[in-house]
This record gives C-alpha cells, structure tokens and sequence, in this order.
C-alpha cells in the first residue's frame, strides 16, 4: 500500500494470501499495484494461494471475487479513523478524504468515526524490525566493494540497529505487533472495514537533500532508536566518518500543513505489523493537483471485502484520473 497514494494509482494492495520467499521480513507484505481494483483482483489472482513452502500460505486461493467486483455493492457500516489516534493530518489530505466518506454516507454507509485505533504509534515498533531486517539483508556485503555501493539510507538504517537494537528489543517489538493487532481487532469488532489517511503528509519533491549530521538527528528525536543505550562495540564516530564522504543524503520528506514531516507515511506502518489486508483508492486531489489516498483496511483474510470497497469507492466516486509515465 505503501507508495500507491503518492503516485496516483487508483488501487495498491497488501493482501493476506500471498506466500512469502525464502527470507523475507515480517513487516514484508507482497501485493501488485494496479490502475484499478479489478486490475489488481487479476493480478491477485495469479500470485495467491496454496504453497507448503510458504509459513503463512493459505491452505486454498484467497482470491476470487471477480464477480463482486463487476457490481460491487456498498459496505453496510465502515469505521472512520481520521488520525488512528496518533498521527497530525495535512488539511488538504483530511478534506479529501472526508469528501469521499461523506459521499460514502450520502449512499447509505453507516459511517462511524474513531478517535483512537492504536494507543501508542507503531513507530518504534516497525523502526526495529525493519532496520533490523535491513542489517540482516546488507551485512553479508559488509567489508567488500559492494558496501561502498549501498544507499547511505540502507547503511544508515542497518547501523543504528546494529548499535541500538538488542535481541530483547526484537522481541519487544513483535509484542508490539501483537498489541496493534489486538487493537485493531476491537475496532474491526464494531465496524468490518476501518478507513483512514493513506499517508499524513502530502507528496514531497523527489529530491530533498540532507546531511548525515541532521539526519543522525532526526532520527534521534523521532524516538525510534535509543541513542542512550548505544553498543559500545560499534564504533559509531566511524560510521558517521564514512557516511559523511557520501556528501548529501537524499530524504524526501512529506509536508503537514506546510512543515517537513520525516514519518510522513506513517498512517501504513501499523498495518504492516498487523499482516491486515489492505489497499488505497484515490480519494480526491491536493490544491496543487497530487493524489490523496483512502486507505482501505479489514479483517485477517477479509481480502476480498477490501477489493470490493475499494471498487465501490471507485465506481462512486468516479475520479477516473490515473497516473500517466
């Protein structure tokens, strides 16, 4: 889901029933990007199903729902979580999408709206897992030509957790997955479908360059990593030296209400800890003309629930603007 909003595609999903490969990361979901719901429904279809190689493979095909799709009928009652109880909103971003519930409601969706879904951010949360599956992919390359090629983002990732990151704190984290998870669930419990923001933060320039230094910073203040408790063993001042011959560092960040946020994609993280199906439909445009997405959320395996709202959102709002290369 991640990506789709920014980029104007109509329908990116995350689903349930796609196997994984060999060595993936647990906050990995695989999923196509599509113009259209009934475009990724196709795709879905190829690559889902059984596989007794797969952990999480489902025991038969998870998707096939193309007829619902060809008629999809309006979802009974949607839950509406602006914030997800966590997150600071871009106006632009929150009108749009509560232009596309409103329009939900005015055809007969019994809309209610949450104030909190996750009592704590998943930041710190995800920020372990995935730098510290980032580390595990990169560190065969380490001392070798090869390290010198990485993205400095990558390297810089996979060194805090080598620094920051203890066995404890990987199992603290995926408690944490756990704890959302069961938040999640008490919301879906009162409505099957939850929608939010897709992102928090409208689309930022490609290229927003940043030193290591404040970067180093950023990351410092977000809370995700505890500069505190540093391993003594790395040698954290080399690391630096050597990230600092990359020159700048290109971190594209999303603005909220016109100031750079670093987690503007946030508002996705949480559901990548849960493993819930998920998708993004285009819910309207900034003043400046870029896409703002709906995120579309259910239940565990609920996969083709979240296809057919997101095509009855689709077909109600009618956008009918897709991205062109």
């Amino acid at each position: 889901v991640v990506g789709c909003a920014w980029l104007g595609t109509a329908a990116g999903v995350r689903l349930s029933g796609v196997p994984s490969a060999p060595v993936v990361s647990e906050v990995a979901r695989l999923g196509p990007w599509a113009c259209t719901s009934r475009y990724a429904e196709c795709a879905l279809y190829s690559v889902c199903g059984a596989w007794d190689r797969g952990l999480r493979s489902w025991p038969a095909r998870c998707v096939g729902g193309s007829e619902a799709l060809v008629a999809p009928i309006a979802p009974t009652l949607v839950a509406w979580a602006p914030t997800l109880g966590f997150m600071n909103i871009d106006p632009e971003i929150r009108a749009a999408c509560e232009s596309a519930v409103k329009a939900l409601a005015n055809a007969g969706v019994e809309v209610i709206e949450i104030d909190t879904v996750f009592t704590t951010p998943p930041g710190e949360v995800i920020g372990a897992l995935v730098s510290s599956y980032t580390r595990r992919n990169i560190e065969p390359f380490r001392d070798t030509p090869l390290w010198d090629q990485l993205d400095p983002l990558v390297v810089i990732s996979a060194e805090m957790a080598r620094a920051t990151i203890s066995g404890l704190d990987l199992v603290a984290a995926e408690d944490g997955c756990h704890r959302l998870n069961w938040e999640l669930c008490d919301v879906l419990d009162q409505a099957p479908i939850l929608l939010c923001p897709t992102t928090s933060g409208i689309t930022p320039n490609a290229y927003m360059p940043t030193t290591v230094d404040d970067l180093i910073m950023l990351l410092a203040g977000s809370g995700v990593y505890d500069m505190a408790d540093i391993d003594p063993s790395v040698d954290l001042n080399a690391i630096l030296d050597w990230l600092r011959t990359k020159g700048e560092i290109n971190l594209p960040m999303g603005t909220v209400a016109g100031e750079p946020v670093l987690d503007w994609t946030g508002m996705t993280q949480a559901f990548n800890l849960t493993r819930s199906p998920a998708g993004t439909v285009n819910a309207g445009f900034t003043r400046g003309g870029l896409p703002v997405g709906l995120q579309v959320v259910g239940r565990q395996h609920a996969d083709v629930e979240v296809l057919q709202t997101i095509a009855f959102i689709e077909d109600l709002l009618a956008i009918d603007r897709l991205a062109v290369l």
